[in-house]
């Protein structure tokens, strides 16, 4: 799953360990978007966003992802936005 934060929104992309995008492309407006949270986990944070129709699934968020050095960089600049 790819999460992308934009001042549009937040725009979901499920794709697989093989590249393929398998599941529902799920687009919230930043209008809509009440609250995102994230919570501690062992390995990932649960990331729950809070809009208007509470239909958002909860998203793992992993600390570290193999390949993409950035990802704990680009994680504590959300957690610090979304406290």
């Amino acid at each position: 799953m790819v999460v992308v934060f934009n001042k549009s929104g937040i725009l979901t992309l499920p794709i697989t360990p093989m590249g393929k995008i398998e599941g529902d492309i799920i687009i919230i407006p930043q209008e809509e978007i009440q609250s995102v949270t994230f919570k501690k986990g062992l390995l990932a944070y649960k990331m729950v966003v809070t809009t208007k129709d509470n239909e958002v699934p909860d998203f793992r968020v992993n600390k570290t992802m193999i390949g993409y050095g950035a990802q704990k960089k680009e994680l504590g600049s959300l957690l610090e936005k979304y406290k």
